[in-house]
């Protein structure tokens, strides 16, 4: 992955006033927290590896805030799920357009790994994104 990815989602994140800050989390990599319609994003970088996992983890952190899919700690189990799903969803639709997947696609990319490198994004990024995509009947397998 390019830093043009990450850097875009920094932007995204600073243009929306969404919060950003090092945090020291015992459990998670990153967390959002929501108070009275505003956002704030919590990371604790010494658990991040490489910057495809910044980009991945806040990616999906800025779909929690863009689709208000936030909840307790210890919400029920299915909350938990659906709004994971939604954040993700809403971190997919928002910096991997079906487009451009679409455009990698017809580029004959075919494998997770090559639509990776030609959209210079994580695998398992491609892989959430292919699945949600699915899920929304955009692609048949």
């Amino acid at each position: 992955m390019n830093n043009k990815n990450l850097t875009e989602v920094y932007k995204k994140i600073e243009n929306d006033n969404i919060s950003v800050f090092p945090f020291t989390i015992t459990n998670y990599k990153a967390a959002t927290i929501e108070q009275d319609g505003k956002y704030g994003i919590f990371i604790d970088k010494s658990k991040i590896e490489n910057s495809n996992q910044e980009f991945e983890i806040l990616a999906h952190e800025y779909g929690h805030c863009k689709s208000g899919a936030t909840h307790k700690l210890y919400s029920p189990h299915d909350l938990i799920e659906k709004h994971e799903y939604m954040a993700d969803r809403t971190a997919i639709l928002e910096f991997l357009p079906f487009e451009k997947l679409q455009d990698a696609f017809n580029n004959g990319c075919q494998l997770i790994w090559q639509i990776a490198e030609f959209l210079s994004l994580p695998d398992s990024f491609i892989e959430k994104a292919v699945q949600v995509y699915q899920r929304m009947e955009y692609i048949t397998i």
